[in-house]
């Protein structure tokens, strides 16, 4: 597998990055429309899960402690649905098409979830557990999905390690081997990984605003923007990338 950065600046690279901050766009929002309407969760943001699982036993919060348990279940369930579909064909190009197929599955997922919040009225906290349950999944699918295209620093859901790589990069300006990149003619591409980085940060951020807002006036309806959001990624893959086997 090629690493991040390693390919040269093509119209297929673009593609994929572009790809990749849709992507990230809708975790930020997933994220922040699941932490307001299913009870303070992060279908994504499996640091943050953990953390709200130690605090609500050590608070002795029964509800809280099942939330964050089923959070992190549903995604590692995602992850384990989804390993055996980007692992079938291991193949070198930049997108190979195991990952579109594992998106379209995301997609589902989200719309089943989109679907319950809509029909669902009054959440009881069995349908909520399900909700967040399938939000987790979703979230693990694309997880697995994107860790699969093996991109140093790259992730479109855990972004802490988006951060730390866009930060080392970013000083790493001041080192000796920035001076190296510099004359074996690599700056160009280092320089585009930092920009691919920020952006995802930075829509990330974008997409958790916008859910936010969207949470406010269409509940857990609004999940079906990012369902089309991902739809859409499918599509772009499968016509730029190739057809799912």
């Amino acid at each position: 597998m090629r690493a991040f950065g390693a390919a040269p600046w093509t119209s297929t690279s673009r593609v994929r990055d572009l790809l990749l901050i849709a992507l990230a766009w809708t975790s930020g929002y997933v994220d922040v429309v699941s932490y307001l309407g299913l009870g303070h969760v992060f279908p994504a943001n499996m640091t943050g899960n953990t953390v709200f699982l130690g605090l609500a036993l050590a608070q002795a919060r029964g509800s809280q402690i099942l939330r964050s348990a089923l959070a992190l279940a549903g995604f590692a369930a995602g992850v384990a649905i989804a390993s055996p579909l980007v692992d079938r064909d291991r193949e070198t190009t930049i997108w190979p098409p195991s990952v579109t197929r594992a998106l379209a599955l995301e997609c589902a997922v989200l719309s089943l979830l989109a679907c319950g919040g809509s029909f669902i009225k009054g959440l009881t906290p069995g349908a909520m557990d399900g909700l967040v349950l399938l939000a987790g999944c979703a979230m693990g699918i694309q997880s697995a999905a994107i860790h699969s295209l093996g991109l140093p620093g790259v992730a479109t859901t855990y972004i802490t390690g988006t951060w730390t790589a866009f930060v080392r990069k970013l000083f790493s300006r001041a080192h000796s081997q920035v001076i190296g990149l510099r004359k074996s003619g690599q700056w160009e591409s280092a320089e585009e990984n930092l920009s691919v980085m920020a952006a995802l940060l930075g829509i990330y951020v974008f997409g958790a605003w916008i859910g936010a807002a969207a949470q406010i006036h269409w509940r857990l309806e609004s999940i079906f923007l990012p369902a089309l959001t991902v739809a859409g990624v499918a599509l772009l893959a499968f016509f730029n990338f190739g057809r799912p086997r």
